[in-house]
């Protein structure tokens, strides 16, 4: 049986704040509290932003790239959205193991690349 994505990525998050299985995000004190709901809608955020792009081009198969990907929610939701290739690029590696980990919780096959966009040899 598949596990529900959003519980795989609260479990990567609860991870990440420090916080043991099935506890509360309202245990963490602040910011540490806002930031671990800020991670929880990455996909959410990413939703937005794509419908927000789909009167101005968007269409099935394009190749999406996300420079400064953080936590990868916009490339799970341009997947979602019928993305035939998703691409981030971040200057965190911290950031990008937590990519990682929502893009698996998602299944999302992706490309995730640490450097930023003026580095030359990610071309």
């Amino acid at each position: 049986m598949l596990q529900d994505p959003e519980k795989s990525w609260a479990d990567a998050v609860r991870n990440k704040m420090g916080l043991e299985p099935g506890r509360e995000f309202d245990e963490l004190e602040e910011p540490r509290r806002t930031w671990a709901y800020y991670m929880l809608d990455a996909v959410g955020r990413g939703r937005g932003v794509i419908a927000a792009l789909k009167p101005h081009g968007w269409h099935a198969g394009i190749r999406f790239l996300d420079a400064g990907c953080a936590y990868g929610g916009y490339l799970v939701a341009a997947s979602e959205a019928g993305a035939a290739e998703v691409v981030g690029i971040d200057v965190d590696a911290d950031y990008l193991k937590l990519a990682t980990e929502l893009l698996a919780s998602y299944r999302v096959e992706g490309r995730l690349e640490i450097g930023s966009i003026d580095d030359r040899t990610l071309l």
